[in-house]
């Protein structure tokens, strides 16, 4: 299981966007977003931001299993779908 923290420390609201699967997850200023990620092994987390989006890339093979913002779940039953490879 690996652990990824996104923190929103701009005066403005930013988009995270969860690919391959195209999720968005409004995350206010000060805001924490969590997401923790289950895989048979471990592969590469690619990341872009500009001033109002912040997008991960998984790799194949992976799948979230949780997401928060600020604690509260957010979590969406297509994260839990493996990419395909």
């Amino acid at each position: 299981m690996m652990k990824y923290i996104f923190r929103n420390e701009t005066s403005a609201s930013m988009t995270v966007i969860i690919e391959p699967w195209a999720e968005e997850f409004d995350v206010p200023p000060t805001s924490v977003l969590s997401m923790e990620i289950s895989a048979p092994e471990f592969g590469l987390l690619e990341t872009t931001m500009d001033d109002k989006y912040f997008a991960m890339w998984l790799w194949p093979g992976s799948r979230v299993v949780a997401v928060s913002v600020d604690g509260k779940d957010q979590m969406r039953s297509s994260l839990s779908i493996m990419p395909p490879d």
